[in-house]
């Protein structure tokens, strides 16, 4: 691979031994959102874009580009990076249903709709 297209691995290796992995995503999610600036670098350009627009990016550079690892997703209730090697769940068709419990109702089993399909991080988990 040609030297030239990453740039300046220590960089990055600096801050993800500073943040970790899912920190650096997390930072990089926010660096797109506008929410977090580098501080030398000029702010004058920065993007602002929505969250499903920073995923986006994001997810263009795991599955097109190979540039960061597939194994990061955003949990659709808190919009949180997560390492889903370590945490959280894919909620899809293929999820079976799960046992619940209501106050007033007692034990039943909750069938995942389509609308409670994607992933999700350990704190919302609905399974």
């Amino acid at each position: 691979m040609e030297d030239g297209v990453f740039g300046r691995g220590h960089d990055s290796m600096e801050l993800m031994a500073k943040l970790g992995s899912t920190g650096y995503m997390q930072r990089f999610y926010e660096f797109l959102q506008g929410k977090f600036h580098p501080e030398n670098i000029t702010a004058e350009d920065a993007p602002i874009l929505s969250g499903d627009q920073a995923w986006h990016v994001i997810y263009c550079m795991q599955e097109y580009f190979g540039i960061f690892d597939d194994r990061f997703e955003r949990c659709r209730e808190c919009d949180a990076i997560f390492d889903s090697y370590e945490e959280g769940t894919a909620i899809n068709e293929d999820t079976g249903p799960v046992e619940r419990y209501t106050f007033c109702e007692g034990r039943y089993i909750h069938q995942f709709m389509e609308n409670e399909y994607g992933h999700y991080c350990e704190d919302c988990r609905p399974d």
